[in-house]
């Protein structure tokens, strides 16, 4: 069994420090220089693990659960469709569940909708740079020294065996600056969910506008549909995350033109943030 290399464990622990202070800076910076709401950040982090890693984790467990999951996984545009549907509404609907529901007393500042951003993504940064990364750091320790091939050989479960086996083979394969490809995925994230909470809040605002939620279901669906499709046609990784910063960044502009259009200086703004 070959060794991870050490440069590939070091760029996880950049994965893991970066799951942490990502989410900690965007909470420090939206607070601190937009007075924005600390608790918006952590109802938006609750919200996010709730609909999407429970309820949307939960339903996909089930939809792509046996053979049936083995045919949707291999059909790219399938998997799109539906996994792209899938984020888009548990996301987008309980962003804007927790908007009109929880956070009505925290509508009088605007700048609380990219608190919320922060707060959604920082979840799912952490969820992935952190817990996710740190198993896997976990895993190239065990395997580089010996440990892990010692807790293989010993096994009798085949099946497992045999998954066990393909984790080392994959953590020792890969090149180590893919690693540094999670951060750069994150940060993709980060730009459209700050875009699409603007969107969603000023959807919850004011009935007028509430065109603008199913806007940021589509660009959701839309987004994440791409990004599986790209994933699976591409072979260069770093042209796919290229597509995906740039799509990212196209939803920067609906957002920022509501928020030109609609958002209000209001007096009370700097007094209501805790």
């Amino acid at each position: 069994m070959n060794n991870v290399p050490s440069l590939s464990i070091i760029f996880m622990v950049i994965d893991i420090l970066c799951g942490v202070l990502i989410p900690l800076l965007m909470l420090l910076i939206f607070h601190k220089k937009f007075k924005a709401s600390i608790a918006v950040f952590f109802i938006a982090f609750a919200g996010f693990f709730l609909f999407s890693s429970i309820l949307e984790g939960g339903l996909n467990s089930i939809i792509y659960y046996g053979d049936t999951g083995v045919y949707i996984v291999s059909n790219p545009w399938l998997n799109g469709l539906i996994g792209g549907l899938m984020a888009a509404v548990f996301e987008e609907g309980g962003r804007y569940i927790i908007m009109r529901f929880i956070l009505k007393k925290y509508m009088n500042n605007d700048k609380n909708a990219l608190m919320y951003g922060a707060g959604h993504a920082g979840c799912e940064v952490m969820l992935v740079l952190f817990f996710s990364i740190i198993s896997y750091l976990a895993i190239a320790i065990l395997i580089n020294t010996g440990i892990y091939s010692s807790i293989i050989d010993n096994m009798t479960d085949s099946t497992l065996k045999t998954q066990l086996t393909h984790i080392a083979i994959v953590l020792s394969s890969t090149d180590p600056y893919n690693f540094l490809l999670s951060i750069w995925e994150r940060i993709s994230a980060v730009i459209f969910h700050l875009s699409a909470s603007v969107l969603v809040w000023f959807s919850v605002k004011d009935k007028k506008h509430a065109f603008l939620f199913p806007l940021a279901i589509l660009l959701h669906f839309l987004l994440d549909f791409i990004t599986v499709v790209l994933a699976a046609k591409l072979n260069n990784i770093y042209l796919v995350e290229t597509i995906i910063t740039l799509a990212s960044l196209l939803c920067v502009i609906p957002a920022v033109m509501v928020w030109k259009k609609y958002h209000k200086i209001n007096e009370e703004e700097v007094k209501n943030f805790a």
